[in-house]
């Protein structure tokens, strides 16, 4: 089938707002539980009904009074409730649903109000270093030998690190086939920024990373003057390479940047998302992701990866789905900030719209009008009340077209 994407959330006391892991997996779990949960919007018609049956009461004993029947204090019991019902209220499910039907168009799922409620406050979406930087986007701009090594064997023992390590670098050398990865017994012993500590064959001690990551284990590679202004515009990452505690060699590698990744950061900024990538590549560093940010206005934050391969899991607990890229994550994610902000705003005019038809229901009351007032003419009258809402129900299946794909 068509490979699924859902958010898996970081189980963590430390983390100050929610960290969601953007996984592939074969299937998402909690949708039952997330479509059979109460939904708040239709539990409040409830307080709002008691409420308005209640100025009913009041209304219906005025135009009894004033008209001394009971037909017409009736009808103007009838009059009141309907007018001061507020039609908002009544129509909250319908942004929700137009948003589901955009979704769905674009392979992707919102699940559920509990949905909306959990994905549109602040919180840190966390994708792989290769959604952000994909194999096809990266360049080898050279490699220089130090004495003593042959350009094979070196290649051989990076290529097959960087396979154990994953991302954007291990992706390369998977695709150049098994002569550049054919060591496959590789033991990851420390990983931190600028580097990492491995193991390779059993017995044999590498470091990949920064000139200051080697150096912290004795090793000084003789430097090149011009790298430092490669370095410093942003066109390369220099990675050095020791084995045995011998400076090997060292690899000139261009990361660029994916255009669809730029443009899903943006969006998923706008819609109170932080972004991060996870890696444990020694060529990616804060530093870097600052320099090939460019004018936009988003940042890319850095999660050092725990050292397992991360493909597909068999299940994700996950209210959002999209089926084909990572990238799409940023639809229902988008659609989840808007339909809060929505919710928000109907509410408000649902109360402010309660208070005003309590207020012409009165002036109705009082001028004798309520009980003559004709039920197509309070039809027409929540008629009006409900395209507000109706115009942002569009809304939530406009917007952002361009960007959707």
């Amino acid at each position: 089938g068509e490979t699924r994407y859902g958010l898996q959330r970081a189980v963590s006391d430390d983390d100050k707002i929610p960290v969601y892991f953007v996984r592939r997996s074969k299937f998402t779990s909690g949708y039952l539980r997330r479509s059979y949960e109460k939904k708040k919007g239709i539990y409040l018609l409830n307080y709002i009904l008691i409420p308005a049956v209640a100025v009913g009461i009041v209304m219906a004993i005025i135009t009894a009074a004033m008209n001394s029947a009971a037909a017409p204090a009736v009808a103007g019991f009838m009059a009141t409730v309907f007018i001061c019902l507020p039609v908002p209220a009544l129509l909250l499910s319908l942004p929700p649903a137009f948003a589901a039907a955009r979704l769905k168009k674009q392979g992707c799922a919102l699940v559920g109000q509990s949905g909306v409620e959990e994905y549109s406050g602040d919180k840190l979406i966390v994708f792989e270093d290769s959604a952000m930087f994909p194999a096809n986007c990266i360049r080898t701009k050279g490699i220089k030998l130090y004495d003593g090594f042959e350009i094979y064997d070196v290649l051989v023992k990076v290529g097959s690190l960087f396979c154990a390590v994953g991302g954007p670098l291990g992706e390369m050398f998977e695709s150049d086939g098994e002569k550049f990865h054919s060591i496959h017994d590789v033991k990851l012993i420390h990983i931190e920024r600028g580097g990492v500590e491995a193991q390779i064959g059993g017995n044999l001690h590498m470091l990949c990373g920064s000139y200051d990551f080697l150096e912290k284990y004795g090793v000084y590679p003789k430097r090149n003057p011009r790298d430092e202004q490669l370095l410093a515009a942003g066109e390369v990452s220099i990675i050095y390479v020791a084995i045995d505690r011998r400076a090997a060699a060292r690899l000139y590698i261009d990361y660029r940047v994916d255009p669809k990744f730029e443009e899903v950061a943006r969006r998923l900024t706008m819609s109170n998302c932080r972004v991060a990538i996870r890696t444990c590549d020694p060529g990616i560093d804060e530093d870097m992701l600052a320099r090939k940010r460019g004018e936009g206005a988003y940042r890319v934050e850095i999660i050092r990866r725990p050292m397992d391969r991360c493909g597909a899991v068999e299940t994700v607990d996950s209210g959002i789905v999209a089926l084909g890229s990572p990238y799409d994550i940023k639809e229902p994610l988008s659609a989840a900030a808007k339909l809060s902000q929505m919710r928000r705003r109907i509410l408000i005019l649902s109360l402010g719209a309660f208070m005003l038809n309590i207020l012409i229901s009165a002036l109705l009351a009082v001028t004798g009008l309520l009980a003559h007032a004709v039920s197509g003419l309070v039809a027409l009258y929540m008629l009006l009340w409900s395209l507000p809402v109706l115009f942002m129900a569009l809304r939530a299946t406009g917007g952002r077209q361009q960007g959707a794909k």
